[in-house]
């Protein structure tokens, strides 16, 4: 399963997602550098070795989070995490 990278489109839109800060990883709830997603309580973030783990987990036997499902739970590799 493949994710979208930061293209030149999203890259372009980086300054409209804020600034680079220090948020809680809402998997495992260490500290980590990124933007605030709209869909993630204020301060809360996703952290690089929970995006490999959440992106490759099957709970209960059920398909792994689908890219749109992903996009909309943590928002855009490059941009809300992974920066």
């Amino acid at each position: 399963m493949s994710y979208p990278k930061v293209s030149s489109t999203t890259q372009s839109t980086k300054e409209n997602h804020g600034e680079i800060r220090t948020l809680r990883c809402s998997c495992c709830g260490e500290s980590t550098q990124g933007r605030q997603w709209k869909y993630r309580d204020y301060g809360y973030g996703l952290c690089s070795k929970c995006v490999t783990y959440i992106k490759n987990h099957k709970p209960f036997g059920q398909p792994a989070m689908s890219e749109s499902e992903f996009i909309e739970c943590y928002g855009i590799e490059g941009i809300h995490y992974n920066v």
